[in-house]
């Protein structure tokens, strides 16, 4: 039987751990903090520092499938995130595992008014959109491991929209207010705010649109993201106001 281990148990890698076990699937775990958080109580969880090599290549032993989901602290991703990208991916070749990574959309840039696609050029001017194209050149072209695929996205929505959606499905009455910190404000909280101050440079993702098309990997695979309405209602189906 084919055993899938997920590096990281946060909110993608519980998430995925639990996905995987309700599938029947057998699931193993692997954090560096040994709390279990959101990860399913039967799931098998150990502790180890994966920017050991040799920790590493004992957690990864006996995995036919390896999801690399883990990360460093966002403040130190320049620093530590290729380094434990290595090692992941050189333990998972000596345990003969195929390897899952799981990126975002940093590596892309600003769009500047374009849709990012599967073929859209990786060309980040920011900090940590560089270490996310450096990462990637990692697993695809130093281990020829596969390619990158955008995975299901839902429709664009604007913030305001989200917002009014969630606002209606819990049955709120009148305009939802919203307010945002921006600019010289983000800046100026950073001095006090470490992660604050790291989100800085990302925040053209939410000054001008930011579309994105998982259209390849739906014609490809046959999957589709879930529905706005089915998120909201499964959200807010939970929520007490």
């Amino acid at each position: 039987m084919t055993t899938h281990l997920v590096l990281g148990t946060g909110a993608v890698g519980a998430a995925l751990a639990n996905h995987l076990a309700e599938q029947g699937h057998t699931v193993r775990a692997v954090n560096r903090s040994g709390n279990r958080g959101a990860l399913h109580p039967a799931i098998p969880l150990r502790q180890a520092d994966l920017n050991d090599p040799g920790d590493a290549a004992s957690a990864l032993a006996g995995a036919d499938v390896v999801y690399q989901v883990t990360q460093p602290a966002y403040t130190r991703w320049g620093a530590e995130f290729p380094a434990l990208q290595r090692t992941i991916l050189a333990a998972a070749e000596r345990a003969d595992a195929s390897v899952v990574l799981a990126d975002n959309l940093y590596g892309y840039g600003s769009p500047r008014g374009a849709t990012i696609t599967d073929d859209s050029p990786r060309e980040a001017t920011t900090r940590k959109g560089r270490v996310r194209i450096a990462m990637a050149a990692i697993g695809t072209s130093e281990h020829g491991w596969g390619r990158a695929w955008i995975t299901p996205v839902m429709a664009p929505l604007t913030q305001a929209d989200l917002i009014a959606r969630l606002w209606e499905a819990l049955g709120r009455r009148g305009t939802p207010k919203v307010s945002a910190v921006r600019g010289a404000a983000v800046r100026g909280l950073g001095i006090f705010m470490p992660m604050l101050r790291e989100s800085v440079e990302m925040l053209y993702e939410f000054d001008e649109p930011f579309v994105v098309s998982s259209a390849e990997c739906e014609r490809t695979f046959g999957w589709a993201a879930t529905s706005w309405d089915d998120a909201v209602a499964q959200l807010c189906g939970g929520v007490r106001v």
